[in-house]
């Protein structure tokens, strides 16, 4: 677990520190969650955001949530070359104000998963 502050680039947001209770409440809304697609990317947006390691967080919750998927018959998460200004982009928007968690979402449902999603 990161136990420094760490800086984002492309923005002067700061993650605050991760805790092993902030895992925990992340990890309880996922295993609520009804719909297994939405909370596989929810859980890999919040576990990019909540920047747990000193490095890797994105590619660690990525390799997680594609875990996840495959394991549900779901698909996956790929993100195009293409795409990757856009997603940079929106998930530094989202690091910015939780409020545009839903637009990130949104932008992988309809660019980066492949395969069954629903």
């Amino acid at each position: 677990m990161r136990v420094y502050d760490v800086s984002m680039a492309g923005t002067d947001w700061k993650p605050e520190l991760p805790s092993n209770e902030k895992l925990q409440n992340i990890l309880e809304s996922y295993i609520r969650c009804e719909n297994i697609t939405d909370g596989i990317i929810t859980l890999m947006c919040k576990l990019m955001k909540l920047q747990f390691f000193n490095d890797g967080n994105k590619r660690t919750a990525m390799l997680l949530a594609n875990h996840e998927l495959i394991k549900n018959g779901k698909g996956i998460i790929s993100i195009a070359e293409k795409y990757k200004i856009d997603f940079g982009s929106k998930l530094i928007a989202y690091y910015e104000n939780e409020d545009n968690l839903e637009d990130l979402k949104e932008f992988i449902y309809n660019n980066c998963l492949d395969g069954i999603s629903y």
